[in-house]
């Protein structure tokens, strides 16, 4: 089976497509762009059917498990696929554990008050979430490669910086080590290690 696989643009990711058993799966057609392009691993990866641009319609998305001969119509054996990169997941995943942290600091009636966030970056890093934040935007904007992306990303660090550098005074006038409080750890950075 010829598999041409194609990016969301048009142009062809794999240059002469692939060429695949005629029992192939997606999870086998993702594996083999993975072989010829090292950096798109299958979890970063993701395929579609051709679609108008148009189209009101959203894309079909292939599921991993299905053969590739289950989207093809006809007694055909070439398919055309759309590529996606998701781009690395890593960023993502950590901000949400960083705000997994953040919401169990609170109690369920909110009445504990303040709190020093530790566990996983918070042990460096005043706050985390706006780090792995910062870290997605530059992420995404290495993948994209847009004036727009890289203007947005400086206001919003130069934002989410203004709002580190408050709550690190606030915790650290907070949590003083006087009349019993608990004192914040001296030499945690503010958010951007290690520059801030």
């Amino acid at each position: 089976m010829k598999v041409t696989v194609t990016t969301r643009s048009g142009r062809e990711l794999i240059d002469g497509g692939l060429v695949l058993d005629s029992t192939a799966t997606v999870a086998d057609l993702q594996e083999a762009i993975h072989q010829r392009i090292k950096k798109y691993y299958p979890s970063r990866q993701r395929l579609t059917l051709p679609f108008s641009p148009h189209s009101k319609e959203k894309p079909i998305i292939l599921q991993y498990k299905k053969c590739l001969k289950d989207y093809i119509n006809g007694n055909s054996d070439t398919i055309t696929i759309v590529f996606k990169d998701l781009g690395p997941q890593v960023s993502y995943l950590a901000n949400l554990y960083c705000h997994i942290i953040l919401r169990n600091l609170r109690s369920p009636n909110g009445s504990e008050g303040y709190q020093i966030p530790c566990g996983f970056l918070f042990n460096i890093v005043t706050c985390a979430n706006y780090t792995t934040e910062i870290y997605q935007w530059l992420g995404f904007n290495v993948a994209t490669q847009t004036v727009a992306g890289y203007i947005f990303l400086v206001v919003a660090a130069s934002i989410m910086t203004n709002w580190a550098l408050a709550k690190h005074r606030r915790l650290i006038k907070v949590f003083d080590g006087k009349d019993g409080r608990a004192k914040y750890p001296s030499g945690r950075w503010v958010i951007l290690p290690p520059f801030l």
